[in-house]
């Protein structure tokens, strides 16, 4: 019985590690890839969203506010905290949805091995709480020693107290969506067929990305507590898992009012339902899943036929278009990146929306604000979020069929990847504006401000694929340094200010002809110019389909003074 149980625990290690490192595709990454620099862009966005906190928790103890106010202001930002926290362990639960549940390759060669199904199953479970935890941890390390002191009440053991229910709030939120998320999987592979599990595992994985966006932005017309109290009887602000949660943490605290003690039971009864459900998948169904995903094809013919992409241009273009165009659809990663990107876009145009005042003096042939930022935020994130698809690979196939058939120059098939883009992006979102500012703004200012979006598309895209040397979905992925999440975050908050400053600039451009001329020319030359320097960037060069690193030259010095040092050079392949 101890020598089975040995055994049992041994399996469960070794298989805990394997799954732990299959999280990341390592198939998508470049051969000269370091995982841990990809780990480190993950880890350094949640550090600095945890140090902003941080320093906003320094910023609240400082002031000076009566205990009624003090307690609205905590309650607001302990949700905010707690939001961040269902936002962070529900994306990466879904990004991770294809690791959660085991697939025919560890059907087929742990199957015949020793290693109980449960065991397998254990150590999925254990790899994926691993990842998780750890994210929810860097993103509350600095937050986490802050807030609990400037939330707790006076006093030595007031703030001890506040501490443990601080962090028991937060691990009682990250156990309570990632077991929601998976007893919905598990329960979803089980009642549907398999090849309509893997049909529909992508839409799945779009609500919840959807939905929990949606959640971290909704808005409860208050969120101080005498408001919540007012509207406990609405069944989605009481069950709304944020609101429960926070009263969770001051019911532990000792300071909830008992108008809102229905927030702390609906949050202990969705904690314990949840737990539920993953015990009832793991003890019950589990098995049964894995003798159903042994006997069912991962691969089977679609019974919905995709119709035929536009076919115009030469053979190349319509090779790359197509290529491009179902690679979006049935990419489930391109689709989740560019859901994250219309997430965000949703954000700031709510943000901008909100500054944005109406002119009741308005004249009736001015087109509106609120259309002009609609249209340019729609326009950015579309282009911006499918652009960022563009670097994570299909499959290996996609990568090795362009790369041994390339039959025309480089530029060719790079021109064909900026048409395909402004077909897929641009050409949509002018159609779908032209659509909306002919029936609710005036026509002719609608044409013209179609016309400038279509000319800011055309710049996005140029700008996006400047000295793109590589094919999309072809390429292996080679993670950055760490620097991305700051520069992509600093040009969200400026987007913000200059999209509301433009949008002004604009309305009084389309009421000047001469204006809105000069503007639409220099526009033009611009785009031009653009587009010859991406020209000249793309002659005489090959296309890029593995990332490698840039060569590092690192001097020793070793030698005497007047003498050449001894250089090493890293990064180049030893087959040449």
């Amino acid at each position: 019985m101890f020598s089975s149980a040995r055994h049992e625990f041994a399996a469960a290690r070794i298989l805990y590690r394997q799954f732990l490192f299959r999280i990341v595709e390592l198939e998508s990454l470049s051969s000269k890839a370091d995982v841990t620099k990809l780990l480190g862009q993950f880890a350094s966005v949640l550090l600095m969203v945890s140090v902003i906190q941080m320093f906003g928790g320094f910023s609240f103890m400082d002031l000076k506010m009566t205990s009624a106010a003090r307690q609205g202001a905590g309650w607001g930002m302990e949700h905010l905290l707690l939001s961040l926290t269902f936002l962070v362990v529900g994306c990466f639960t879904i990004l991770s949805w294809d690791a959660l549940l085991p697939d025919q390759r560890d059907v087929f060669v742990l199957g015949p091995l020793p290693v109980k199904p449960l065991t397998l199953w254990f150590a999925k479970l254990a790899a994926s709480s691993s990842a998780i935890g750890a994210s929810v941890l860097v993103l509350n390390c600095a937050s986490g020693l802050i807030w609990p002191a400037a939330l707790a009440s006076p006093g030595f053991l007031s703030v001890v107290r506040s501490y443990g229910a601080y962090w028991l709030t937060v691990l009682f939120a990250a156990v309570f969506l990632f077991s929601a998320i998976l007893a919905f999987q598990g329960a979803a592979a089980l009642l549907l067929s398999r090849s309509s599990f893997l049909r529909l595992s992508s839409i799945f994985q779009m609500l919840w990305f959807g939905g929990g966006l949606a959640s971290f932005f909704f808005d409860a017309s208050a969120l101080t507590p005498q408001g919540l109290a007012m509207q406990s009887n609405v069944a989605h602000v009481a069950w709304f898992p944020p609101n429960c949660f926070t009263a969770m943490f001051f019911q532990m605290q000792g300071d909830l009012s008992p108008a809102l003690a229905v927030f702390a039971f609906h949050g202990w009864i969705l904690l314990a339902a949840s737990a539920a459900g993953v015990t009832v998948c793991s003890v019950t169904l589990y098995p049964r899943l894995l003798s159903r995903i042994a006997a069912t094809p991962e691969i089977v013919p679609s019974r919905l036929h995709l119709p035929r992409l536009p076919s115009f241009g030469d053979s190349i273009h319509v090779a790359v278009r197509q290529f491009i165009g179902r690679s979006f659809l049935r990419g489930r990663q391109q689709r989740l990146i560019a859901a994250f990107y219309f997430g965000i876009g949703a954000a700031i145009l709510s943000a901008v929306l909100e500054t944005v005042a109406t002119d009741p003096a308005q004249p009736p042939s001015t087109i509106s604000l609120k259309f002009l930022v609609s249209t340019i935020v729609a326009m950015t994130v579309t282009v911006v979020g499918v652009r960022a698809g563009f670097a994570l690979p299909v499959s290996l196939r996609a990568h090795w069929v362009f790369q041994l058939h390339q039959i025309r120059k480089s530029a060719v098939y790079l021109q064909a990847t900026r048409d395909s883009l402004l077909l897929f992006t641009v050409l949509p979102v002018c159609i779908v504006s032209a659509i909306f500012g002919f029936i609710f703004e005036p026509a002719a200012a609608s044409l013209k401000h179609v016309a400038l979006l279509g000319l800011y598309g055309t710049l996005l895209t140029g700008v996006c694929l400047y000295g793109n040397l590589k094919l999309p979905y072809t390429c292996s992925y080679l993670p950055d340094s760490a620097r991305f999440p700051f520069f992509f975050w600093g040009s969200i908050v400026l987007f913000i200010p200059l999209t509301d400053a433009w949008a002004q600039i604009e309305q009084r451009l389309l009421n000047s002809a001469p204006s809105y001329l000069s503007a639409l020319a220099i526009g033009t030359v611009c785009a031009c110019l653009l587009e010859w320097r991406n020209r000249s960037l793309q002659t005489n060069v090959d296309i890029r389909f593995d990332d490698i690193p840039e060569d590092i030259l690192v001097g020793l010095d070793l030698g005497s003074p007047g003498t050449t040092p001894i250089v090493f050079q890293y990064g180049i392949d030893s087959s040449k």
